[in-house]
């Protein structure tokens, strides 16, 4: 079976030439290496940043997204080197919340205040996006599952997750 991102971006483990193991980060549109682990493909499947595809729509060349691969033995700073401050470090800039408020929800609730209730933890994510905080424990299932929304997540995948998962998700995102 093969498989393609369809959120953000995922990470998945890679073996290099030299028969090293690291990380590669793929972005949306992108088909998940062969060297994918089956409990990767299985918690990307779970929270809905992959799908599985026809053989052919796997193959298609990427949507003009670089793939980045982590090195973790290069990537190590010499010994008694100072740390490099995580506000140093070079990192792609996040989509604005306007940006991410364009891309359309799911559909709404039949009922009517379900999605109300939505709203409410959609603005109260972007709220948090803008001033550029994540959740915490405090926030409710909604609130971190909108947030995990503004981030690619699917709004299916996380309504359905438990609120730890949910926070795991967060706390893993905003490192």
């Amino acid at each position: 079976m093969q498989y393609v991102v369809v959120g953000h971006c995922a990470q998945f483990t890679v073996r290099f030439p030299d028969g090293r193991p690291g990380r590669q980060m793929l972005f949306k549109g992108q088909p998940v290496p062969p060297t994918a682990t089956q409990a990767e493909i299985d918690h990307h499947l779970s929270v809905g940043l992959i799908r599985a595809v026809a053989g052919q729509e796997a193959t298609e060349p990427p949507l003009q997204q670089p793939v980045t691969t982590v090195d973790p033995v290069a990537e190590q700073p010499p010994a008694g080197a100072p740390e490099q401050d995580a506000a140093e470090a070079e990192v792609e800039a996040p989509a604005s919340a306007s940006e991410a408020a364009a891309e359309p929800d799911a559909e709404p609730d039949p009922a009517g205040d379900g999605d109300t209730k939505w709203e409410a933890a959609l603005n109260k994510a972007r709220q948090l996006h803008e001033q550029q905080k994540a959740p915490d424990g405090r926030y409710s299932p909604l609130v971190l599952g909108a947030w995990l929304t503004l981030h690619g997540y699917d709004r299916a995948a996380v309504e359905k997750a438990e609120k730890d998962d949910l926070l795991a998700l967060v706390n893993n995102l905003s490192k």
